[in-house]
């Protein structure tokens, strides 16, 4: 039997006295291009295209459904710095 965590009921922030999650903006693209699209972290990426755009921020921060799993940027002092995520996948 699958179990489906119910993501939807996690907070839209997380915060610590280091770091802030949140979900993901529209204003959050050209971060999350400009680290995405660099070789060294894309090849550590089981799927995002090469190069990433910002255009392809902008269509995955779209798409995102919290039904479906939780996906913060991890903000630090200096701004977004990275992206988490928690998805349940088809095989359990």
């Amino acid at each position: 039997m699958t179990t489906t965590f119910p993501f939807e009921m996690m907070p839209d922030t997380l915060t610590t006295p280091r770091l802030r999650l949140r979900s993901p903006v529209l204003a959050d693209a050209p971060r999350i291009a400009m680290f995405i699209g660099d070789w060294d972290v894309a090849k550590m990426l089981s799927t995002v295209p090469h190069p990433y755009r910002e255009t392809d921020a902008v269509s995955w921060i779209s798409k995102l459904d919290r039904r479906a799993g939780a996906h913060y940027v991890l903000v630090h002092a200096n701004g977004v710095v990275g992206v988490v995520g928690i998805e349940n996948q088809a095989d359990g």
